[in-house]
């Protein structure tokens, strides 16, 4: 049944696109909000916040 093999393969083109899309939200969504607490003060930011201060 070749319609029916076609609706399979087109099912799971689907799911591993949903699954990459999750995937790639839950990358984003760490890169976002992982230590968002933490300073960054890297590279010349340390000027720009002692002058913040002063």
């Amino acid at each position: 049944m070749p319609g029916r093999r076609h609706a399979l393969v087109l099912q799971d083109r689907r799911a591993v696109r949903i699954v990459a899309l999750v995937l790639l939200a839950l990358a984003a969504a760490y890169q976002c909000f992982w230590r968002i607490a933490d300073e960054n003060t890297g590279g010349d930011e340390s000027t720009y916040v002692r002058a913040g201060f002063a």
